[in-house]
């Protein structure tokens, strides 16, 4: 401000050089001479130096704790824009120093006070002359500051603004990702229970699958071991009815067997031992041959008995008798005949088709065959279906039964055992010739399915694989089917035919 002022020019005269009148305070005369304003300034700088140097130990250590404004977080935005300070800032910021701003008097009266008055403001226009230039930067200054607090206070507001929305959004960013760390963990959570109950039910799944095959395992062994315990049983009990007519002949059945057998000759058992021995026992024979009498023969005419070729040991004729449906069987083999007739079954001794030949025509309410057509020839097939479909009334029922070729199994394991066998029937085979010979086929049943342990198992398909292996194992899957109903496929079949109704012809 000093140096300012050593700059500025006073009435066109240098500041160094510039005129002063001095009135006596008695009001007497003037006194002028040069005023040396820079030596006065140059006393003013000297002595406010010395005083700041003499101070210089007393300045007060500023702390913030000790400032105008709260540190501890109570002041709220906006307080510094409506506060009184910042308003006094600007009420002294647009206030002018101006020489009229304080009135010059005289208590002299007349023109020596006049006089006085107009030195005195002479003195105040050169003061204010000589101060002008450090009042006009003193006021700047003072505008300046002002509106560099303005700016300030607006600026800080805004910035709290800006850093609460900062801080608001870095917050909502914050909790933001730590719920979807949480999502993210609660998945990796939910993945390894999954995998952990997966690995577990696999692991459980593959003990409760070995200790089925396991069981499975002993239930075929116990199958197998009843099964031979069933077929020594058969043995047994045949040996037991056998061994007492040995030597003994019965008048009813030599009258009725063949020529070709002669008197006195003990019968060939061997059959009837290898029927015992395979096929089954009686019980389980008479539960096989039970749909028949239930299904197709129970409501048979009963004047029109019921012929079963190749009776063997009698079952059917025995269940057919228990139903009050009159039947009697026929068969060749003499050892079965004689089984038969103990039990007080009617089996005669004789060729089926011989016996059904010499019948009458529509004599018969049913004729029944089961295992006989695979012992056959082709020419004795097609009489046995020729003569059948003569001596059975119309509606009546034919039924043939007989191994299935179209299971390697049954054919491999029931047929090629029995060295009677001439050849394996087809089922479209055999309903041709049926057909052929003038019967109507009505049905074609499929008989003693394969048990399911048996069979080849299917691979297990689990949920935790991937489609392209599922799809892997469904394609083996259906190969092991269609391989099961190849190999494992039912071991019998019946075909169901009745006599065909020709329509009479009229003539003209």
């Amino acid at each position: 401000m000093a140096e300012a002022a050593e700059r500025t020019m006073t009435q066109g005269v240098p500041i160094d050089q510039g005129m002063c009148e001095v009135g006596s305070s008695d009001g007497g005369a003037v006194v002028k001479g040069p005023v040396d304003v820079r030596a006065i300034m140059a006393e003013i700088r000297r002595s406010i130096r010395a005083r700041a140097e003499e101070s210089r130990d007393q300045w007060p250590t500023f702390r913030p704790e000790q400032g105008v404004f709260d540190i501890k977080g109570h002041r709220k935005a906006g307080d510094l824009q409506h506060s009184e300070e910042l308003r006094m800032v600007n009420l002294l910021a647009v206030q002018g120093l101006a020489p009229e701003s304080t009135p010059i008097i005289s208590h002299r009266r007349g023109l020596v006070g006049r006089v006085v008055v107009a030195v005195k403001r002479r003195m105040q226009r050169l003061v204010w002359s000589l101060f002008q230039t450090s009042i006009d930067s003193e006021r700047d200054f003072r505008q300046h500051v002002a509106r560099v607090l303005n700016e300030m206070v607006f600026y800080v507001d805004d910035r709290d603004g800006a850093l609460f929305w900062e801080a608001m959004r870095k917050g909502d960013n914050d909790v933001t990702r730590v719920l979807r760390r949480i999502e993210e963990l609660i998945d990796e959570q939910r993945a390894m229970i999954e995998g952990t109950e997966r690995r577990l039910d696999e692991r459980l799944q593959d003990g409760i699958l070995h200790e089925i095959a396991v069981l499975k395992a002993s239930v075929a062994r116990s199958d197998a071991l009843a099964r031979e315990v069933a077929m020594i049983d058969g043995v047994v009990r045949g040996l037991e009815g056998i061994l007492p007519r040995l030597g003994r002949t019965k008048g009813g059945v030599e009258a009725q067997q063949p020529a070709s057998v002669a008197e006195g000759t003990v019968p060939d058992l061997s059959y009837l031992l290898l029927e015992n021995r395979y096929r089954g026992s009686a019980e389980s024979i008479a539960a096989r041959v039970a749909p028949y009498v239930e299904e197709y023969l129970r409501e048979g005419a009963p004047r029109a008995p019921v012929l079963d070729i190749g009776a063997g040991r009698g079952e059917l004729v025995g269940a057919l008798s228990r139903r009050g449906v009159a039947a009697y069987g026929v068969d060749l083999d003499r050892g079965m005949v004689e089984e038969a007739n103990s039990a007080g079954i009617d089996v005669r001794l004789g060729d089926g088709i011989a016996h059904l030949a010499a019948l009458e025509d529509g004599s018969l309410g049913g004729v029944v065959a089961t295992q006989v057509v695979e012992h056959l020839t082709r020419d004795q097939l097609r009489q046995l279906c020729s003569v059948t479909a003569q001596k059975v009334v119309a509606g009546g029922t034919v039924i043939f039964e007989t191994i299935n070729p179209c299971s390697l199994v049954a054919l491999s394991s029931n047929y090629f055992r029995d060295l009677t066998h001439v050849w394996p029937l087809h089922p479209d085979t055999l309903a041709y010739e049926m057909e052929l010979a003038g019967m109507r086929v009505r049905e074609v049943r499929y008989l003693s399915p394969v048990p399911a342990e048996a069979q080849l198992a299917e691979v297990s398909i689990s949920a935790a694989m991937s489609p392209v292996l599922r799809q892997a194992f469904e394609q083996v899957n259906g190969s092991i089917r269609q391989l099961n109903r190849l190999v494992y496929g039912f071991q019998d079949y019946c075909i169901i035919a009745e006599p065909a109704v020709i329509p009479s012809v009229q003539e003209d």
